[in-house]
C-alpha cells in the first residue's frame, strides 16, 4: 500500500491590468515519502483551478486583527 499527501489552498488573484479577480484552488500531492537519504525521489503533481471569476464590485476578504 503507497501513502499520499495531499496540501491544497486557495485565495484571490488579482486579474491583469487590474480588470477583475479570480478565486484560486491549488495544490500538490506527493505519493510516497523518503525515509532515508538513499530512497529515490517521490512522485508528485501540482494542480490549480480557477473557481471562479469576477470582474466587477468585488474586494476581498481581509482577517480582522485580534
Amino acid at each position: 500500500m503507497r501513502r499520499s499527501s495531499v496540501g491544497i489552498d486557495g485565495g484571490f488573484v488579482r486579474a491583469a491590468h487590474k480588470e477583475g479577480w479570480f478565486e484560486v484552488i491549488a495544490g500538490k500531492s506527493v505519493v510516497a515519502f523518503r525515509r532515508e537519504q538513499n530512497d529515490e525521489t517521490p512522485s508528485t503533481k501540482c494542480f490549480g483551478v480557477v473557481q471562479t471569476y469576477t470582474s466587477v464590485g468585488f474586494t476581498p476578504c481581509k482577517a480582522d486583527a485580534a
